[in-house]
């Protein structure tokens, strides 16, 4: 009984980013827990990271999420290009190239966002409580810093399959295309052939009739030139 899409195992996924990291504020780190349970090894370096391991790809799927890329000095950066492979079989099959960009958004603070900072409050005064009140739910509402900023990325889930259904899919479509094309060649020649046998038998009725006319005119020619003997006479003189 085959297996199930979910049940394939892939051997090696590989997440490359674009620039390289520079480890000095740059890091990925990935769910040791998940990497433990499902048994699978994962090697990190500054072009990326490495899971290897034969296992399921769902269990991939989830190990896969749980990769976190921090930054601790996002303007460095602007952006940055994450690039997912994966491959099964001990890479005799590869996937095709998940491409992700990561743009790195600095928000600009109010001036007036640190005013607690020149303040002095006194505990015991209440007006300083309700200021302290107020600036607090004013924060609230500001954007967070940029580097305090974790965000989540959610890709389209499409429903899942193996890298040969995809070569089964474009193998059947390139296929339909070749039929396609070689039907249209063959009722080409077919018009072009019907052509060239109705020109054929034009032409020969044609001269079919040429040789016809031909033949009369010659017959009625020959018929005028005969000579008339019908009323001719011979006297012979007895002298």
């Amino acid at each position: 009984e085959p297996l199930s899409v979910i049940e394939k195992q892939l051997d090696s996924c590989t997440v490359s980013v674009y620039p390289p990291l520079n480890p000095d504020h740059e890091t990925l780190t990935l769910p040791e827990n998940m990497l433990t349970q499902f048994g699978i090894m994962a090697k990190v370096n500054k072009d990326g990271v490495v899971v290897s391991g034969a296992d399921m790809i769902y269990n991939y799927e989830q190990v896969l999420r749980q990769i976190q890329y921090t930054n601790r000095k996002p303007a460095y950066y602007l952006n940055r290009v994450f690039k997912l492979t994966c491959s099964e079989l001990n890479g005799r099959f590869m996937s095709n190239e998940y491409i992700q960009t990561l743009t790195v958004i600095h928000p600009r603070l109010p001036a007036n966002h640190n005013i607690n900072a020149n303040k002095a409050t006194n505990v015991g005064d209440p007006t300083a409580i309700s200021i302290s009140h107020h600036e607090a739910s004013q924060s609230q509402s500001f954007p967070a810093p940029a580097h305090a900023h974790v965000e989540r990325h959610h890709v389209e889930l499409r429903p899942a399959h193996t890298i040969s259904d995809v070569y089964l899919a474009s193998n059947l479509d390139s296929t339909q295309a070749v039929i396609a094309g070689s039907s249209h060649a063959v009722t080409i020649i077919i018009v072009v052939c019907v052509g060239f046998l109705l020109f054929m038998i034009v032409l020969g009725v044609i001269r079919i009739r040429a040789a016809h006319y031909r033949t009369t005119q010659e017959e009625i020619a020959d018929t005028e030139m005969a000579w008339d003997d019908s009323a001719l006479t011979i006297t012979v003189n007895p002298m």
